[in-house]
């Protein structure tokens, strides 16, 4: 696919994924060491009840899922930039994500004719289907022609 094909309104669901507790427990160690994400104990005592993952985990199991299907494989050429991320309820141990995008907006580049830009919504939810994350990924995409 390229840039002509992601017209505004084009939408695609991902496969689901689960995310398991040594997942969580593995990204945090590294990338958010907070105990919630980290410690049963402490995580038990917080507000959540138990351990959940890093918000920023959420984020990148949608994006990391939508682009294992290779829908950009030929025409991605990176990204300006990423807005309006949003955590809206926590993640736990064996919950079922699934990654849906829209593109919201689609425009030609003014300086270069080889390329365009989209601005596409994420928005991951549950297994219950409730919205636990979403952003807007600005992309930068090659024209077929």
């Amino acid at each position: 696919m390229y840039f002509e094909d992601f017209v505004v309104g084009f939408h695609f669901e991902a496969e689901p994924k689960q995310i398991s507790k040594a997942q969580i427990l593995a990204f945090a160690q590294d990338w958010d060491p907070q105990p919630f994400h980290l410690d049963d104990a402490q995580a038990e005592a917080s507000p959540y009840g138990g351990i959940i993952a890093s918000g920023w985990q959420t984020v990148l199991i949608g994006f990391e899922a939508v682009f294992r299907t290779r829908l950009f494989e030929k025409c991605s050429i990176g990204s300006p930039g990423v807005d309006e991320v949003r955590w809206f309820i926590p993640v736990y141990p064996d919950d079922i994500l699934t990654c849906a995008i829209t593109v919201e907006e689609a425009r030609r580049s003014r300086s270069k004719p080889d390329r365009g830009f989209i601005k596409t919504r994420f928005v991951i939810r549950n297994q219950s289907q409730k919205i636990v994350s979403s952003f807007l990924a600005t992309q930068m995409l090659l024209l077929a022609a």
